[in-house]
Order: C-alpha cells, then sequence, then structure tokens
C-alpha cells in the first residue's frame, strides 16, 4: 500500500472514529445488533469475548 493511500486510509478511520464516538448509545447498540456483533441484550456474542 503507497504512503498516500495508507494516509488516505488512517484518514478515513478517524472520521469513522469521531462518527461513531459522538453517535448516541442506542444508535450505537443497533449497529452492533445489526453487524451481529451483540445480542438483543447488548452483551458479546461469545466470538467477540475476550477470553
Amino acid at each position: 500500500m503507497a504512503r498516500a493511500e495508507f494516509q488516505k486510509y488512517i484518514h478515513g478511520m478517524d472520521e469513522y472514529i469521531k462518527k461513531i464516538s459522538t453517535e448516541q448509545k442506542q444508535a450505537s447498540l443497533e449497529f452492533l445488533q445489526k453487524a451481529g456483533i451483540a445480542d438483543k441484550d447488548g452483551k458479546l456474542l461469545p466470538q467477540y469475548k475476550e477470553q
């Protein structure tokens, strides 16, 4: 990956982190549930828990 591509990728990740850090908790929870990372109670699914 070229330096310019890497910088663009990092910039995109920074923007995404900024976006999700300012969203309300409910919106974030809904996203995690739709992505299959959290269950309906908001708990992480077993494959995503730190062992």
